[in-house]
């Protein structure tokens, strides 16, 4: 097989001797004589684009607060929270605050999805409460399709809340053998943890 040559300066070459010629990367010349379809003179002559410059970088996300719309960086610092923290309490692009942080039942936003069920009109948080299944589980039951009503009357079967709290007592536990490396403590809180939601 016989190497494509190419006319530069005189004299045939191949494509790897003109890129260090002309200190080009080879997989660059070859990308701009290949697919781009240059010929060699504007391909070795054709600036190289920095990376901050082929992509225009996109205007951050504002969001609700206060009345005025504000990035994410900048209610982190009005509020002295880690960004993190103010990302979990967005909603709807309204960013919670005061009074709306109170009740965690409380519907953070006026858009919030209201049920109606037995001749009351009440949001998720209110129909969580009143019947102890948690809202997430309410919002999760909405997304797998569920309807309304059967998403607040059907009650958390008891072997999912007994791997729940095995699940949670196991997240704890983890958390005091890192902190207290005692296995034996640990070994008999496991067995009692486990007895307990088993039971």
């Amino acid at each position: 097989m016989t190497k494509r040559l190419f006319k530069f300066e005189g004299a045939h070459r191949t494509l790897w001797e003109i890129a260090s010629m002309v200190g080009v990367a080879r997989s660059t010349l070859f990308d701009r004589v290949t697919r781009q379809g240059l010929d060699i003179h504007e391909a070795t002559t054709r600036p190289i684009t920095p990376p901050h410059l082929k992509f225009k970088p996109k205007p951050p996300k504002v969001f609700e607060f206060r009345g005025q719309m504000m990035t994410l960086k900048e209610i982190a610092a009005v509020v002295d929270r880690h960004p993190n923290t103010v990302r979990r309490r967005i909603v709807n692009g309204h960013v919670l605050d005061g009074q709306e942080l109170v009740d965690p039942y409380m519907e953070p936003h006026p858009l919030c999805r209201m049920i109606f069920y037995q001749g009351e009109n009440l949001s998720v948080a209110d129909w969580a409460k009143r019947t102890g299944i948690d809202r997430f589980t309410i919002y999760s039951r909405f997304y797998m399709g569920w309807d309304p009503i059967r998403a607040i009357t059907t009650p958390i079967k008891a072997t999912y809340q007994a791997r729940t709290i095995r699940v949670r007592n196991r997240r704890t536990i983890t958390r005091m053998v890192i902190l207290t490396r005692n296995r034996r403590a640990i070994r008999r809180m496991v067995g009692a943890a486990y007895s307990s939601a088993v039971s």
